[in-house]
Parts: C-alpha cells; sequence; structure tokens
C-alpha cells in the first residue's frame, strides 16, 4: 500500500479509536463533581508513563538536535492539553455523538493557520474540500432533534482551537526531526508529546483529592485507547499531510453516531446517549457522502495543484 491510501486508513482508525474514547470520557467526567480535571490528570500521567517507558525502543538512531523539534512538541502539547480540558467540558453538558461531528470545524481552522503562519496556500479544489467537510460536520450536528446547550458549544470551539493549533505543529515538529523517516518520527514524536503532557499534569495532581487505585483502574481504558488513536493519527499526518488527516479524521463524526447507541446499550451506559429515529440516522449518513467527496477532492486537488 502506498503512503497516501495508509495514511488514509490510518487516519480512519485514528476517528473510530477517538469515537470509543468520547463515550468513555463522557462516562468516567460524569462520575465525580471535579471528574473533569480528575480524569485530565489521571488519564495523561497514564499515558505519560507509557510514553517514557516507550521513548527508549523508539528513539532514533539519527535523530537530530533537540533544540530542533523542541518548540514544536511544546506547543502541539500545550495546544492539545487545553483543547481536551475543553472537550472534557463539552462532555459534561452534551452526548459524544454530538460532540464529535461539531469537532469536523477544526479542519477550517487547521487549514486557515497552515496559510497564515506557514505560507502554504490550498489550491481552489483542496478549500472546496475543506469546506465539504465542514459543511457535512455541521450537517451532522444539526440532525439532532434537540440543541446543543450553549456551554458545550462554546467548550468544542474552544477544543476545536487548541486542536488545530496543535495538529500544525505535529506537521513541524515532525518535519524538524529529519532526516529521520516520516513514520518514525511521527511514532517519537507521539511519545515525547504525552511524556511531556504527563510531566506538565503533575502539578495539579495537588489539586484533586483523594486521587487512588480506583481513578486509575476507571481511567485507564479511556487513556490506553486514546494514545493509541494517537498513534495512528501522528503516523496518518506524516504520511497523508496534516489537512487531509483532519478531513479524514473528521469520519469520527458519522463513527460515534453509528458506534455510540450501541456501545451505550452494550456497555451498560445507556444514560449517556440517547436513541435516535431511522430518518435521523438516515440523514446523518447522507452527510458522510459529503465526507467521503471531501477527501476525494482534497487528493485530486493535491495531485493537480
Amino acid at each position: 500500500m502506498s503512503s497516501l491510501p495508509l495514511g488514509i486508513a490510518l487516519g480512519v482508525g485514528a476517528a473510530a479509536l477517538q469515537s470509543l474514547t468520547y463515550l468513555q470520557s463522557r462516562h468516567v467526567v460524569g462520575q465525580a463533581a471535579d471528574g473533569q480535571l480528575r480524569l485530565l490528570v489521571v488519564a495523561h500521567a497514564i499515558q505519560g508513563a507509557v510514553s517514557l517507558a516507550l521513548l527508549p525502543l523508539l528513539w532514533p538512531a539519527n535523530m537530530p538536535d533537540w533544540t530542533l523539534y523542541a518548540g514544536p512538541i511544546m506547543v502541539e502539547s500545550l495546544g492539545y492539553l487545553a483543547g481536551q480540558a475543553c472537550l472534557f467540558a463539552a462532555l459534561r453538558h452534551t452526548e459524544a455523538s454530538r460532540v464529535a461531528p461539531f469537532l469536523g470545524l477544526k479542519v477550517a481552522l487547521l487549514a486557515v493557520l497552515t496559510w497564515l503562519l506557514r505560507g502554504r496556500g490550498l489550491t481552489p479544489m483542496q478549500w472546496t474540500a475543506v469546506a465539504l467537510a465542514v459543511s457535512a460536520a455541521w450537517l451532522l450536528h444539526w440532525t439532532a432533534t434537540t440543541r446543543t446547550p450553549a456551554k458545550a458549544i462554546f467548550a468544542l470551539l474552544g477544543a476545536c482551537a487548541g486542536y488545530a493549533i496543535s495538529d500544525l505543529y505535529i506537521g513541524v515538529a515532525i518535519e524538524r526531526m529529519a532526516p529521520v523517516s516520516p513514520l518514525h518520527a511521527a511514532l517519537t514524536a507521539c511519545a515525547l508529546s504525552y511524556a511531556f503532557c504527563g510531566l506538565s499534569v503533575l502539578p495539579l495532581w495537588g489539586r484533586v483529592r483523594h486521587i487512588g487505585w480506583s481513578d486509575v483502574r476507571r481511567s485507564s481504558p479511556y487513556a490506553l485507547t486514546w494514545l493509541s488513536g494517537m498513534g495512528l493519527l501522528y503516523t496518518c499526518f506524516a504520511l497523508a499531510g496534516v489537512v487531509l488527516g483532519n478531513i479524514v479524521q473528521s469520519s469520527r463524526g458519522l463513527i460515534s453516531i453509528l458506534i455510540a447507541p450501541w456501545l451505550a446499550r452494550h456497555a451498560d451506559w445507556g444514560h449517556l446517549e440517547t436513541a435516535h429515529p431511522p430518518h435521523a440516522v438516515a440523514r446523518r449518513a447522507a452527510c458522510a457522502l459529503l465526507m467521503t467527496a471531501a477527501v476525494a477532492l482534497y487528493v485530486l486537488g493535491r495531485a493537480r495543484p
């Protein structure tokens, strides 16, 4: 499989794992009054420990000087942490199947940031692809039978901004690790980022009362699923590019709509998701065609700049 189809496949895999984590995190966040901060701290401590253990195995022999990539790693990690905090806040107020489609707005922010900060413009066809991806995200969002709370919308906008900054600098960090191969650099950058995130949340440990093994047990499924998804996403960005990777990643909206109700029922989390009528599911499935068209248009635009 060539690099571009492989990158798209990895992006779909990342989207599927992310869709699962939205339900997992909504479950954990709702179990305590400080569940949002508790999950942020405990999950990233777990991810940081795993990443630190993996770094000696992943470290490339031809790694360049740390001054070239340390700055981008720090910026993307802090942007991600800010976005994740906003995401957890949104999940306190609305369902996982509504959160995922709304995050498609990140694609537009990312394209604009790439253009403004890195001077890399997109072709008209690629801008059309971005517009289609955003339209699909909005349509998936508005097919819900009830409106999303304003608190959740503002939190999701913050999440989109944090994630857009993070994704942009993931690409910068991977480029700065040359001559390391893109795939190897992506996995190393992922481990470095989550090791840094794990260290960054340690000062918040004292603000969370009575952290125990029960918190580690509840947070571990989310933490490990998310970290696995991020490994796929980083390699997707390395092979397919950050903007295309995000368009593919936007498929998490449809995936969440399809799997969240089923998982909620079979994991006894029925209180986390509302059942939707068949006609609403059909409208949402039609929106998935827009997302597929967005991927195709972006690839065509890239092949014919």
